[in-house]
């Protein structure tokens, strides 16, 4: 089955995502907040 999560790959039956999956998440979701962070600053000296 497939991790709810990030959808990598898990034997049945476990009950957690594996800690590489939550590495991954956790990269993600701190890339997307300095994304947001930036085009928000960039957005914002446009707007100057």
């Amino acid at each position: 089955m497939n991790c709810p999560r990030c959808g990598s790959w898990i034997d049945v039956g476990e009950p957690f995502c594996p800690d590489v999956c939550i590495m991954i998440l956790m990269m993600t979701t701190k890339r997307m907040i300095f994304i947001n962070h930036y085009i928000f600053s960039f957005s914002t000296l446009l707007l100057l």
